[in-house]
């Protein structure tokens, strides 16, 4: 199973001024979440079957904000297992989190897998830069080239020494 949920999240901040579309003192950023759960593929014949693990949800993100390169860092989050999370950083700023469950919180919900969360800001994912065309040169590389310079008949001659080493 895996679940997301993309919302605003709130935090105060004195800096923020009323606008249309904000309240005065209150922060709020569009955070996406997500949990995965139980097997990491659907049952099938082909491949044995394993639990949902933290590279699973990582390889998640990292194809979420592709072309962009997130780093992973080992850290401490009061609600996740220590030494099983860390912190999601895009050009050496934290966006969010990821990581197992803390086990008190697997116990408390009576969960006997553990599952593994999310939670990232939207925002600096949405700077991807666009695309840019370069032109095909019209000087292709070359592997492997060969050049002789001679008269006619030694052109002849040459030839031949060739194909005979060839064979």
């Amino acid at each position: 199973m895996r679940v997301f949920e993309l919302g605003r999240v709130f935090f105060q901040d004195p800096t923020i001024e009323p606008s249309d579309t904000s309240v005065k003192g209150v922060r709020q950023p569009e955070h996406l979440a997500g949990l995965a759960y139980g097997t990491a593929d659907a049952p099938q014949w082909g491949i044995k079957s394993r639990r949902v693990d933290f590279f699973d949800v990582k390889g998640d993100l990292e194809r979420l904000a592709f072309p962009l390169t997130l780093d992973f860092v080992p850290e401490v989050f009061p609600s996740l297992h220590p030494g099983r999370s860390a912190g999601v950083y895009l050009d050496g700023k934290r966006i969010g989190l990821i990581g197992e469950l803390h086990p008190r919180l697997q116990q408390a919900y009576d969960l006997p897998l553990c599952p593994v969360v999310f939670e990232i800001d939207v925002e600096p994912l949405l700077s991807v830069p666009v695309p840019e065309h370069k032109p095909v040169s019209k000087f292709q590389k070359s592997l492997r080239d060969i050049s002789l310079a001679c008269k006619d008949t030694a052109f002849h001659d040459a030839t031949k020494f060739l194909k005979d080493k060839s064979t």
